[in-house]
């Protein structure tokens, strides 16, 4: 009830001028029952977010696949009005979290291929750098409506991080 309370009120204003009363009234429950569960509005977004990528990563494999990928990105295109709350609301951390996290799970000798002597910390280094480009242009194909198809975009990602040797090397 809150979390569709809380997206009818954002289709009229931002978040920062959502008051709990009003939130409450709109979803048909008291201040007590919200903030048995939230302190703040955002805390319900910051949920749904959770819950969404939750729901999403259940049923891909580890390391991901590129069917896994393609995936994820059909869904974020299908969810797109969603996805720009997030995007909106919630912070940058969070969604390079994600996708740095996305990186983590592919195995570190196929993400280091081809570099010479990398250790540990270089890798960290490769995968967030990797993640926050991935991030920014999913970003930018979601919040500017740009007309490419989630396949698309998925090759363009996959090309830039060389998918051969990402899925393919040994």
């Amino acid at each position: 009830m809150l979390k569709e309370g809380l997206l009818k009120l954002l289709e009229k204003k931002p978040l920062d001028k959502v008051n709990i009363t009003e939130l409450c009234q709109e979803s048909g429950i008291n201040r007590t029952t919200f903030y048995r569960y939230y302190d703040l509005p955002k805390d319900i977004l910051t949920e749904m977010q959770s819950d969404f990528f939750k729901e999403i990563f259940r049923d891909f494999k580890n390391p991901l696949t590129i069917s896994d990928i393609e995936r994820l990105f059909l869904c974020l295109s299908e969810h797109a009005e969603l996805i720009k709350l997030f995007f909106q609301y919630n912070s940058d951390t969070d969604w390079a979290n994600i996708f740095t996290n996305i990186y983590s799970s592919f195995p570190r000798k196929k993400m280091t291929y081809g570099f010479q002597n990398i250790d540990e910390n270089s890798t960290k280094l490769l995968s967030s750098y990797l993640a926050g480009g991935a991030f920014f242009m999913v970003r930018q194909w979601i919040m500017e409506d740009i007309p490419l198809p989630p396949k698309d975009v998925v090759e363009m990602m996959l090309n830039i991080l060389n998918k051969d040797r990402i899925f393919y090397c040994e």
